[in-house]
């Protein structure tokens, strides 16, 4: 029953913390920011993920919150994912929230093109939704790319002719982690911009 009062007080914060920035009454300081790169996923075999990841805090009634928020896409499948962790102190000690769209069992029976709708009115798409297009300018994001690697790993070159992959690393080369965050889930979005990437070549 804690638990899952726990989870409904959080999720509401998430969506309180979604508002208030979209209003502009809430604001994020990025402390670090990890940029777009093709990881192998070790635990699935013939698969990897693309992501990129922020550390941003705020506080709220003179309190302090960290949020980790990480947005990627499995490979081949490419699906979306958008997950994180929410830590603060209260009266009772220190918190911690974990959050992800994989968590909801639905997930599962989606495919790439209809997470977006599935998920329409969940905090942690709104969350993100209204974070990450305030902080991509933030020195942080600047300094992340300016040591940035597409490729940190060996044997990930049998994805590297993928379209996808290409056009993330195309984004990462042009420092566009806001482009890169509207593809996570928008596939149409996404489609858009891989017929203009086809078009450049």
């Amino acid at each position: 029953m804690y638990d899952e009062l726990f989870k409904e007080d959080m999720e509401n914060l998430l969506q309180a913390f979604a508002e208030k920035t979209r209003l502009q009454k809430q604001s994020w300081e990025c402390t670090e920011y990890n940029p777009i790169s093709l990881i192998e996923d070790f635990d699935e075999p013939n698969s990897a993920y693309i992501s990129h990841s922020f550390t941003v805090n705020t506080y709220q009634n003179e309190r302090l919150f960290d949020l980790n928020l990480t947005e990627e896409i499995y490979i081949p499948s490419g699906k979306g994912n958008i997950s994180g962790s929410l830590e603060f102190k209260n009266e009772f000690g220190p918190k911690t929230f974990e959050f992800s769209l994989t968590y909801d069992s639905d997930y599962d029976d989606c495919n790439a093109d209809n997470i977006m709708v599935k998920f329409s009115d969940s905090p942690i798409l709104a969350l993100a939704n209204a974070i990450v297009p305030v902080i991509v300018e933030s020195e942080a994001v600047d300094f992340g790319f300016s040591y940035a690697r597409f490729i940190m790993q060996t044997g990930v070159d049998k994805y590297l002719k993928l379209p996808l992959v290409q056009l993330a690393e195309k984004l990462m080369e042009k420092k566009d982690a806001l482009n890169f965050h509207r593809i996570i889930l928008d596939t149409k979005y996404r489609n858009k911009l891989l017929e203009k990437f086809d078009a450049e070549l």
